[in-house]
C-alpha cells in the first residue's frame, strides 16, 4: 500500500536504507526538499541497537523512519517512537513483526504531499483584529482535540474546563458553530448548549440556534449505496476483534480513533467505508 509523508504530521525523515536504486532516492530526497522537510541518514554507520535518533532538534513523535533493516533491531521504535516507521523490502510479515507500521517494496510507492501552507506561512488572526471590529464575525470549533481533550475512549470525550463558558460568551456576541464528524445527536449532546450552529457528520446534517434541523439532499440520495458499503466493509473486517462500530441511524462519514494500548482503531458509524481511515488508523 502507497505510503504518504505529510509536512503536516511529519517534521523530517530518518533514512536507514541499504542498497536501494539511487534514482528512486534521489526522487524521494528531491520531493522531500522541495516540501522543506529535513532528512538525514544512518545507513552503514555503526549504531548500538535502539539507538535510531532523529538529529539533535528534531522531535521524535513527528519525525518519520524509513528502514530496510529489521525495525527493532535498528532501532526503527525507540523510546518515544517515531510517528511513522515504514519497512522497505520484500518480506512484510518480517518486518511489521519487527516494528514497521506500513512496509512498501520499493521507494516508489512512497510520495510527499505538497500543495499545503505550513502554520508558519498563514496570516496571523491577532493582527487583523482591526479590521474585524467593524465587522461581525462568526466562530466555528471542531469537537475532538479543540473543545475536548482527544482521549483513547471517544465515548469518554467531553469539553475541557472552561469551554462550555467560553462558548456561551461567544454565543452572545457573535454566531457560533461547531462542525464534527461525530453523528449530530452525539455531539450535541456532549456539548449541550442552546443557541449554537451544530453540524454533524462533517456537515451531512446540521441544526440552527433555534433547533431548525437542515440535511444535504444530494448527500441522501446516496444513503444506499452507502449502506451498501457499510455491509460489504463490515463483512471483510468483522474478523478483526480490536475493531469497534458504532451504530447510528444516521448516514455519515465515518471516523477513527485509536487506542495507543492496543492500537486497536474505532470507526462510527458503521454507513461508510472507511477503508484508508480504518487502515491507517
Amino acid at each position: 500500500m502507497p505510503v504518504i509523508i505529510d509536512p503536516r504530521r511529519h517534521d523530517a525523515v530518518l533514512f536507514d536504507l541499504d542498497n536501494l536504486p539511487g534514482d528512486a532516492m534521489s526522487v524521494l530526497r528531491r520531493q522531500l526538499r522541495d516540501t522543506g522537510l529535513p532528512s538525514g541518514d544512518v545507513a552503514g554507520r555503526p549504531r548500538p541497537p535502539h539507538s535510531s535518533r532523529p538529529p539533535t532538534g528534531w522531535e521524535c513523535t513527528r519525525a518519520g523512519a524509513w528502514s530496510s533493516q529489521r525495525p527493532r533491531r535498528r532501532g526503527g521504535r525507540p523510546a518515544g517512537g517515531f510517528a511513522l516507521v515504514v519497512g522497505v523490502g520484500a518480506d512484510a510479515e518480517e518486518l511489521r513483526r519487527n516494528g514497521a507500521d506500513a512496509v512498501v517494496t520499493g521507494l516508489g510507492d512512497i510520495s510527499v504531499r505538497t500543495g499545503d501552507r505550513r502554520m508558519s506561512e498563514l496570516p496571523d488572526g491577532l493582527r487583523a483584529l482591526d479590521a474585524l471590529a467593524a465587522r461581525r464575525p462568526a466562530v466555528f470549533f471542531d469537537f475532538d482535540g479543540t473543545l475536548s481533550e482527544i482521549v483513547d475512549d471517544p465515548d469518554a470525550a467531553q469539553l475541557t474546563a472552561g469551554a462550555a463558558e467560553a462558548l456561551r460568551l461567544l454565543t452572545a456576541q457573535c454566531p457560533v458553530a461547531v462542525l464534527s464528524g461525530r453523528d449530530l445527536a452525539d455531539v450535541r449532546q456532549r456539548i449541550g448548549l442552546p443557541g449554537i450552529w451544530y453540524a454533524g457528520s462533517h456537515g451531512f446534517e446540521l441544526t440552527g440556534p433555534d433547533g431548525e434541523h437542515h440535511q444535504n439532499d444530494e448527500a441522501a440520495a446516496t444513503i444506499p449505496v452507502l449502506q451498501r458499503a457499510a455491509a460489504e466493509l463490515g463483512e471483510q473486517l468483522h474478523h478483526i476483534p480490536e475493531l469497534w462500530w458504532n451504530t447510528s441511524d444516521s448516514v455519515s462519514p465515518c471516523t477513527t480513533e485509536t487506542r495507543p494500548a492496543t492500537g486497536s482503531a474505532r470507526c462510527w458509524p458503521p454507513c461508510v467505508p472507511p477503508a484508508s481511515a480504518a487502515c491507517y488508523g
